[in-house]
């Protein structure tokens, strides 16, 4: 018998024994009638028979990415040491999760990728790891370019996505209250503590805030503030230290650039935009029809080239099997990114 444990799914399970999801409910018949699928650690499953364990390839998703594989993957990305990499925690989430920054190259030149922002948008927060392990590969791509990468902004979200209220769980009461007692969290895009930390940025919010939930919800509440989650402080006070040249936020979904706020973007905004979708094939877009984002911050703050890129297509959380399209599109806009850096 195998006991779950903490953070295993049974996409997970599936990739380490080297079979199938349909394999694991075929032998814990159990587990079909249960709703929210989630794994309970400590209980136990019958595994099946092992099969032969393989690697994923870059554009391909097996299983969930959340803070306990990127914790893995920083370990495994120091022990190599790479002599064009630095790495460093800009801050923690509610749950202490570090938030982890990933640097490549250097230059005059700053560019800043995030992602992860939307708990049920993990996705993005592979792509960005992926992207990095690309990056690695080409480092002619990022010449003069500093690169910084902080590929999980909400890990606390994202692991509620994943695997639920497990027992124990410090946000156990408070979560579900938020979420009408349902333990069901497919749909949520927030922190732990019901705050979107897309809806927090001192641009527009008051106006956003308006508009949208008065308290903690699963999506949309902006807090009671600009600015009161510590993850969404720890992007504010490392962006006005560093002050990046570009900045680039990856959500799902739409295959959509937005790259405007309130026409105080810069002129070259709209040449980026236009490159971008050449390069991506996504449909440029110059205002969202909302504010308070992390992009219209930072160029209400800097006047300086600031896009939110939405990636797939489809209902959030998207399948697995989206990430292929999204990883197509969305290497050839970073790359495209890059140039565009390069170029000014």
């Amino acid at each position: 018998m195998y006991t779950v444990q903490h953070g295993d799914t049974l996409a997970k399970l599936a990739v380490f024994y080297g079979t199938t999801v349909n394999a694991w409910l075929d032998e814990n018949e159990e587990l079909e009638l249960r709703t929210p699928g989630y794994l309970i650690p400590g209980e136990k499953l019958k595994p099946p028979k092992r099969g032969r364990k393989r690697t994923a390839a870059p554009y391909e998703c097996v299983e969930e990415f959340g803070p306990r594989e990127l914790k893995i993957w920083m370990q495994n990305l120091q022990n190599k040491e790479y002599a064009n990499v630095r790495t460093e925690s800009i801050g923690a989430s509610v749950l202490g999760w570090p938030l982890e920054l990933i640097k490549l190259g250097q230059g005059n030149k700053k560019i800043f990728l995030s992602a992860g922002w939307h708990a049920n948008e993990w996705h993005t927060s592979l792509f960005l790891i992926r992207m990095i392990e690309d990056l690695l590969k080409n480092e002619s791509t990022y010449d003069g370019v500093e690169v910084s990468v902080l590929p999980m902004v909400n890990p606390d979200g994202i692991q509620l996505v994943q695997e639920g209220v497990y027992p124990g769980h410090p946000y156990k009461n408070e979560v579900l209250s938020i979420n009408d007692g349902v333990p069901f969290f497919d749909h949520w895009t927030a922190n732990i503590r019901g705050v979107d930390l897309n809806h927090q940025w001192p641009a527009g919010w008051k106006r956003e805030a308006y508009t949208s939930p008065q308290s903690a919800a699963p999506k949309h509440y902006g807090g009671k503030a600009p600015l009161t989650e510590p993850e969404t402080r720890a992007v504010y006070q490392w962006v006005e230290e560093i002050q990046p040249d570009a900045v680039l936020a990856f959500h799902s979904q739409g295959e959509e650039i937005f790259w405007g706020y309130r026409q105080k973007e810069p002129a070259e905004s709209a040449s980026w935009a236009v490159r971008l979708a050449q390069a991506s094939a996504y449909r440029p877009i110059r205002q969202a029809d909302s504010y308070a984002g992390f992009k219209d911050w930072f160029i209400d703050r800097f006047e300086k080239p600031g896009f939110t890129i939405e990636m797939g297509r489809g209902e959030n959380p998207l399948p697995f099997a989206a990430f292929p399209n999204m990883w197509i599109h969305g290497r050839r806009l970073v790359y495209e990114a890059l140039q565009l850096a390069n170029e000014e």
